[in-house]
């Protein structure tokens, strides 16, 4: 063989070899969910991101300008005219170009807190921190994954039931679970939870015990009302559900560190 033949395969091999080393990319600022979750200051940053998904930055965000997403077709807001938008929502048959699930990201918010919620409860127990503070963070991440749950099935009714960290499809491509269901799998195990072991004082911005059973009190009221399911049919919750919203409605009014406002702001 010619030797400038040879000469030029192996400056053609050097330089393949080269170009395949450089196109080798190790993301400096990609950091997995398992190797995230190290110190106590990883847990509280997981923790402070499942609240931000309530505020996506924009007026969209789920208790912002379009607050009423997640209370139409409950008995707070009732629609007294003949729009095919919400009418949707009353028959829990909104589809996915609707608006409110198109531009106002309400249903893509709930979900991205749920997640956020898991990917917390699943990976701070392998932290090596206090266990008080261990099991306060695990119970705020409890509580408002119940919270953003709640919203979902007064919407929607039936759902999904995610209750594992989302790695692949299979974690999330599931069939809807009945209300009763995520009602006890999921809303009232994960508040008494928090209740137990979140903080016992005055909030600042994050849930504490006392947070925890406001919304557990709500989840009973809730529950012990009439709602329409999936398939449409009108149905009453338990009557218990009454006495238990009652019961921790009192123990909040006579117990909490809270003061209710008793004169009108001026």
């Amino acid at each position: 063989m010619n030797t400038k033949y040879i000469i030029w395969l192996l400056f053609i091999s050097i330089i393949s070899v080269s170009c395949e080393d450089s196109l080798d990319e190790d993301p400096p600022t990609f950091i997995s969910l398992s190797n995230f979750y190290k110190t106590a200051s990883d847990a509280r940053t997981a923790t402070d991101a499942v609240y931000e998904a309530f505020h996506d930055g924009t007026s969209n965000s789920i208790y912002g300008r379009f607050w009423s997403a997640v209370d139409v077709a409950t008995d707070d807001i009732v629609c007294r005219v003949n729009k095919t938008t919400y009418n949707e929502w009353f028959s829990h048959t909104i589809g996915a170009g609707n608006t409110w699930l198109e531009s106002y990201k309400q249903y893509q918010s709930l979900w991205k807190g749920v997640g956020r919620a898991n990917d917390v409860i699943k990976y701070v127990p392998q932290i090596n921190m206090d266990e008080t503070a261990k099991m306060a963070i695990i119970g705020e991440a409890r509580a408002l994954r119940a919270l953003y749950y709640m919203h979902l099935v007064k919407a929607w009714g039936d759902v999904p039931l995610i209750v594992n960290s989302v790695t692949s499809p299979e974690d999330y491509d599931l069939p809807r679970s009945s209300v009763d269901e995520v009602y006890d799998q999921i809303i009232l195990p994960d508040l008494l939870f928090a209740e137990e072991h979140c903080v016992d004082g005055l909030h600042t911005g994050r849930v504490t015990k006392w947070t925890a059973k406001v919304i557990l009190a709500d989840a009973y009221l809730t529950r012990a009302g009439w709602r329409r399911t999936s398939q449409g049919q009108f149905v009453q919750g338990d009557p218990i559900n009454w006495a238990l919203a009652r019961d921790k409605a009192k123990e909040i009014i006579d117990s909490s560190p809270h003061s209710l406002i008793t004169e009108p702001y001026i």
